[in-house]
């Protein structure tokens, strides 16, 4: 059975560290879900956050192998639905939504705990972050009005 695992790295921030990282996935012929790259409040060190569908003792070997990078300074991994994760996505959902439907947009923003960040002509553009189910959930709810695009940052994670 595949489970979404959530695996955080820190790695030195070197050129070259997130290809290496994810030629490993490849190798082992694992799909990447989702890969967050950013530096930490220490400029030298990046945190890496990859999401990957498979069994629990895939990512148990792969948490092992990208312990064993030369750049490789921590690596944890939890499973996506732990408590010992607390792990977030961002989207952004452009939705069809002409002036009179704005204040609807609004109420179903705020009771998401969403918010629109930009309004124009007859469109609008809400910001939601959260787990897979709270994502999922504003899809439905704004998709009454016309969904026009949507993007995704990928999960980012710290333990807890």
């Amino acid at each position: 059975m595949q489970d979404r695992y959530i695996i955080v790295m820190r790695v030195r921030n070197r050129p070259g560290v997130v290809s290496r990282v994810s030629g490993l996935f490849t190798r082992r012929g694992y799909n990447i879900e989702s890969l967050a790259t950013g530096t930490t409040s220490d400029a030298s060190v990046y945190q890496l956050t990859v999401s990957v569908l498979c069994g629990a003792d895939d990512a148990e070997l792969l948490t092992r192998q990208l312990e064993r990078l030369a750049d490789t300074i921590s690596v944890r991994c939890a499973a996506a639905d732990s408590d010992s994760l607390v792990a977030t996505e961002l989207m952004l959902i452009r939705i069809a939504c002409a002036p009179e439907r704005r204040e609807e947009a609004e109420r179903t923003a705020a009771l998401l705990s969403a918010r629109i960040v930009k309004t124009a002509g007859a469109t609008a553009v809400v910001e939601v972050s959260g787990g897979e189910r709270r994502l999922e959930e504003a899809v439905r709810a704004f998709s009454v009005f016309g969904i026009l695009e949507t993007v995704r940052t990928g999960t980012i994670g710290l333990q807890a």
